[in-house]
């Protein structure tokens, strides 16, 4: 038995629908976008299969889709990786699809490829390294371009995203915010000042814990009272007798717990 040309091109090609669209458009693994059927005046569908044309918009390949008052304008990219599920390599870091031979207008799935987000700023690509169970386990530095261990690589969280890994290694990393801090000495100024600001709210600290301490071992009534407010009870219920009992009553426990260390 044997096949015309134009028989064995349309077998070859795959073609599934896009969902949510109640079967009306379909895509092909060449990218193309067909409407399959069309409404009449009086609101009935008949079957009229037509080729969508893209349209070019700030560098992404959209087409059209409509059913009734439903209008959406779609990325093709997007519909290729939903329709034939094309998941990216991992989940640790944001990928894009990108067309391999550079034409936007070629999104055929041979042509279609995943490529890390944002990576003009980098000398290397920071290519990920899998191991059999498809864990990540090395990496290229996006900065000096080493092949390292994945522990080199600071996993940070990303707002409205999952966590990824940083593109350069931790050493580059903290070579590059030494040096644009020894460069700036605007940052350094700042930095003098939340030292010294830091240093005199922990000596603070210190010398409060230092009274409430003290305090703690004399039992004087600044603490009984602030043991009693602990409990929930307000200045208006602590009373001198209520406070004369509280002081008994931590004697006699601390009493007890030496007995027992004894």
């Amino acid at each position: 038995m044997s096949y015309s040309p134009f028989l064995i091109l349309k077998l070859c090609i795959m073609e599934k629908f896009i969902k949510g669209w109640d079967k009306k458009y379909s895509i092909n693994d060449k990218g193309e976008v067909w409407s399959n059927y069309k409404y009449n005046k009086n609101g009935e569908k008949f079957y009229r299969r037509s080729l969508l044309i893209p349209t070019l918009k700030k560098d992404t390949v959209t087409v059209c889709l409509m059913v009734g008052s439903l209008k959406r304008v779609l990325s093709v990219k997007k519909l290729m990786s939903l329709c034939f599920n094309l998941i990216p390599p991992d989940k640790y870091h944001q990928y894009v699809l990108i067309n391999k031979d550079g034409t936007l207008l070629n999104n055929q799935i041979n042509n279609l490829g995943w490529r890390m987000h944002n990576i003009t700023s980098w000398k290397y690509y920071p290519q990920p390294f899998y191991n059999e169970k498809g864990k990540i386990i090395k990496k290229i530095c996006g900065h000096c371009g080493n092949k390292l261990d994945i522990k080199y690589f600071r996993l940070q969280e990303n707002k409205g995203y999952h966590k990824t890994y940083t593109k350069a290694c931790s050493p580059c990393i903290d070579k590059r915010t030494h040096q644009s801090f020894k460069n700036c000495p605007k940052r350094q100024a700042v930095r003098k000042i939340y030292i010294l600001k830091y240093w005199k709210l922990s000596k603070n600290k210190e010398r409060h814990r230092a009274i409430e301490k003290q305090q703690s071992i004399t039992l004087e009534p600044a603490y009984i009272k602030h043991r009693l407010q602990c409990k929930g009870l307000t200045n208006s219920d602590i009373t001198p007798l209520l406070m004369d009992v509280q002081t008994k009553s931590i004697k006699l426990s601390r009493i007890i717990n030496n007995r027992k260390i004894k």
